[in-house]
Order: C-alpha cells, then sequence, then structure tokens
C-alpha cells in the first residue's frame, strides 16, 4: 500500500502548463537543467534540488522526448500536487520492473504529480515526479534530491478505466512509444478504493471542541 497525500477530488485541481516548442541544443538544455535554482512546491512547499545525477537517466527515457519539457520542468514541478510516499526500507520498484538499490542516506522517496499540455502535438500529460529525502548535514541545503520522472500520456488511464484491461496488459501495449507508469495507475486504484470506502461509511456528525489555555 501507498502512503496517499491526496484525494480524488484534489487532483482534478492540478493546473495545466503549456509547454511550447523550442530550438534549444541539447548543450544548451543540460546546461539549463544544471544551473536550475531550487524549486519550491506550491502545494507542500518542499525545496528540491535538481542535481545533475538523474538527468542522464530522464533524457534516455523511452517514449515521450524529456527534452521538450527541460525549460518549463522546474515550473511544472513547483505547481505539482503531492500525491503518495513510499518508505524506502522496502524496495522501491521502478515503473519498468526494476529494484531501486537502497542506501542508508536516504531516508523516504516522495512522489508529485504534474500536468502539462505540449502545444506541439497538442496531447496532455502527466509526469510523476520522484524526491528522494536524504540525511543533509548542512541545514542550509534542500533534503530533497531531484531523483527521477516518468511522463505518459493522460488518456492511457481513461483507457484503462474504461476497459477493464490489467496493468501488465496496458503496459505491453504502451511501449515503448506511448510509456505508461505502473505506480501511477497503482495510486489511482488506491485513491478510487479510498473514496469508495469513504462513500460507503455511515456519516457521523462530530463535536469540535476549542480547548483554550
Amino acid at each position: 500500500m501507498l502512503e496517499i497525500r491526496t484525494t480524488e477530488a484534489e487532483l482534478k485541481k492540478i493546473p495545466t502548463i503549456k509547454v511550447k516548442p523550442h530550438n534549444y541544443s541539447d548543450e544548451q538544455l543540460e546546461e539549463m537543467y544544471k544551473n536550475f535554482p531550487d524549486g519550491v512546491n506550491k502545494k507542500d512547499g518542499t525545496r528540491v534540488r535538481f542535481t545533475h545525477t538523474p538527468y542522464g537517466k530522464m533524457i534516455g527515457h523511452q517514449g515521450y522526448d524529456f527534452r521538450k519539457i527541460v525549460p518549463q520542468f522546474r515550473d511544472i514541478y513547483e505547481s505539482a500536487k503531492p500525491i503518495f510516499d513510499s518508505n524506502h526500507r522496502s524496495t522501491e520498484t521502478r515503473s519498468d520492473g526494476s529494484k531501486h538499490k537502497q542506501h542508508s542516506n536516504i531516508l523516504c522517496f516522495h512522489h508529485f504529480l504534474g500536468k502539462f499540455k505540449d502545444e506541439e502535438d497538442n496531447q496532455t500529460y502527466y509526469i510523476r515526479f520522484t524526491t528522494q529525502e536524504i540525511k543533509e548535514p548542512d541545514p542550509k541545503k534542500a533534503n530533497n534530491h531531484m531523483h527521477s520522472s516518468f511522463i505518459s500520456e493522460i488518456n492511457l488511464y481513461k483507457e484503462e478505466a474504461t476497459s477493464g484491461r490489467s496493468h501488465s496488459d496496458m503496459d505491453r501495449e504502451a511501449k515503448p512509444t506511448r510509456g505508461f507508469d505502473k505506480m501511477l495507475a497503482q495510486f489511482f486504484e488506491e485513491v478510487k478504493q479510498n473514496k469508495s470506502t469513504e462513500d460507503d461509511a455511515p456519516k457521523q456528525s462530530v463535536q469540535l471542541v476549542l480547548i483554550t489555555k
């Protein structure tokens, strides 16, 4: 089970950032990313460092071309919604099925969901950011580092909901051209289950007592 941090209603409020075509070279994009100042998430205030290490991994992802969103990458993170946490002590599984190697200095993984519209192909996409909270000895530095991101078409999850197909079926059909984030699909399922449980629960009146000293 994931440590859910939001609701189905809140997910509908994620702003859509417009991504416009650009003419930056690969070298310019990498330099741009390296020079990003810390990003501060507008929803929960999480300050993240855009460390250079994951850049090559994100550029190399199959599916959507990550280079297209580099100029807006920081903006999309800042407008993203915190959606769930995953305990580092339980082995973290990537969307491709591989396992993260555990590191003693990592405390937790935090996941944020952003949304953007590519004005070139007129498609809307989800991007799941994963940050890693580390033991940072310098209190002046952000103790959350950008770890990875995964981009996928919003329509894939709508198709899954209406078709009744499993995650594994959708994953096989979506790769490599469209991408399918299994962890995000699992999150959507758990959010819906939580909503169903809340809707079925009997309504109770709650009396609030203000205690003052």
